[in-house]
């Protein structure tokens, strides 16, 4: 599995924390990291553009990340 940590991220408003994301889990796909404490957020995350999210939250330390699904 590829690792694919993310930057920080701003408020815009609209909360998607990681844990409650639901997704089909790829053994090709990646490990998503926290930009801010460099856990683990989501595994087996495979990029799709039917999949569009721009800010993550961090279930762990509750850090903001600029996450586009599309492209890693």
């Amino acid at each position: 599995m590829k690792t694919w940590k993310l930057e920080p991220g701003e408020d815009i408003g609209i909360v998607a924390v990681a844990d409650s994301l639901g997704f089909a889990q790829h053994d090709d796909g990646y490990e998503v990291l926290c930009a801010h404490c460099d856990q683990p957020m989501l595994k087996g995350y495979k990029p799709s553009d039917a999949f569009v999210i721009e800010v993550i939250t961090c279930q762990h330390c509750g850090g903001l990340n600029r996450f586009d699904g599309r492209t890693a």
